[in-house]
């Protein structure tokens, strides 16, 4: 869900767990103010992104607000080594990884409201446009999530930023790390 915080909860979570291997999503997005290409995301042009997929170094993929969002297969290649991974992704190609890896974990982070969402959203700076697609995306979210909450491993509220993150933390901690 855009809005919720999952990237800044993931980073904090798995920042005490250096046995933890961070997968990088590939977007064709532009960088917000602050972003670096290869520590957020890797930030490529649809062509490049084109060419990835047909190279095979895309395992899925997903459309998000007009852009591309995909998870290299370096998940793949780190999970065979037995690695424990984690990778920032939207439900929907969170639910296309459990499709091909059957005992990964998916942890929904949101807000507590679509109002909440909103006003984060909003606090980017972000066109009218592009907060429009958001939030209409985090509808589509939602219904997804209530369709496949099931899939999901752990809920995290985001309300408060330390306790999500000790929430996560403490999930790790019951995984097989």
């Amino acid at each position: 869900m855009s809005g919720g915080g999952k990237t800044s909860v993931c980073n904090a979570a798995i920042s005490k767990f250096p046995q933890i291997t961070k997968i990088i999503s590939y977007t064709t997005r532009q960088p917000r103010k602050g972003e670096i290409s290869g520590q957020d995301y890797i930030f490529v042009s649809n062509k490049e992104f084109d060419r990835l997929k047909e190279a095979g170094k895309i395992l899925e993929k997903c459309a998000y607000a007009d852009h591309f969002y995909g998870t290299p297969n370096l998940l793949q290649f780190n999970l065979t080594l037995g690695n424990d991974c984690a990778i920032v992704v939207t439900l929907s190609g969170a639910l296309s990884l459990k499709q091909i890896f059957p005992k990964s974990f998916i942890v929904f982070v949101t807000t507590p409201s679509l109002k909440e969402a909103e006003k984060r959203i909003r606090a980017r700076g972000d066109d009218e446009a592009l907060i429009n697609q958001r939030l209409l995306e985090n509808k589509k979210d939602y219904n997804l999530f209530k369709q496949n909450i099931d899939a999901v491993s752990l809920v995290i509220t985001n309300k408060k930023f330390e306790r999500s993150v000790d929430e996560l933390i403490a999930f790790f901690g019951q995984t097989r790390l």
